[in-house]
């Protein structure tokens, strides 16, 4: 396809610039494709084919940084952080992150690290990095309502646990965290129901069960 930046009115704009953005992506410029993206968004804040392309481009990105990173090296992380070894993981963790500035998987566990030894502001640094290179990285919007949460920032972290169900709607674990940030609202209706979905998804759930059953939501 042979296109150029053309001079004329909006709708040009946008669909050279698209147009321009889609060459440069099949050759593999995909720095040049995302600007080109980037400047049709900037005139066009509302155009759903850039956006959803620019998407596609950065989490591709992502994907291919994640794999920079052996499977060895991501489950002696994982070990480390599950046995409560936190400073020792998030020390490796930071190390790894200078030779992989961008990669999701270790600002996660980067910001899970911090949130365990209670550094709330970093671990909600470390996971809104990890959501700019990857933003339809489920786990990481769940992870970042928690610490919101834990910093009493509920409307935040409310939309949060909803941009993870956006993306994986049977996630059970952020229907329970989504009903926790109801309850704490005050808004029991909505909690109960959050829970009870979180239920139908995964009925041996005991936390969200203990949610469920709670006095207050009788």
């Amino acid at each position: 396809m042979i296109c150029w930046w053309i001079y004329g009115t909006k709708d040009d704009y946008s669909r050279s610039g698209t147009c321009l953005a889609k060459n440069h992506a099949k050759k593999g410029d995909v720095e040049k494709a995302q600007q080109f993206y980037a400047m049709v968004l900037a005139m066009f804040p509302q155009n759903k084919m850039a956006k959803k392309e620019l998407k596609a481009l950065q989490n591709d990105a992502a994907r291919k940084s994640q794999s920079s990173l052996t499977q060895l090296q991501k489950d002696h992380l994982i070990a480390l952080y599950s046995s409560g070894k936190l400073k020792e993981a998030s020390s490796e963790a930071r190390l790894l992150s200078q030779a992989y500035p961008n990669n999701p998987f270790l600002q996660n566990i980067l910001g899970a690290c911090y949130a365990g030894l209670g550094h709330l502001n970093a671990a909600v640094v470390s996971y809104r990095r990890a959501l700019e290179v990857m933003p339809d990285f489920a786990e990481v919007h769940n992870n970042l309502g928690v610490a919101l949460v834990d910093l009493g920032q509920l409307d935040t972290a409310i939309a949060s646990y909803q941009l993870a169900l956006e993306i994986i709607p049977d996630y059970a674990e952020a229907h329970n965290n989504l009903g926790v940030a109801f309850k704490n609202l005050g808004q029991l209706e909505a909690a109960f129901a959050s829970y009870h979905r979180a239920l139908e998804i995964k009925p041996d759930y005991a936390e969200a069960y203990n949610n469920f059953r709670a006095p207050d939501l009788a």
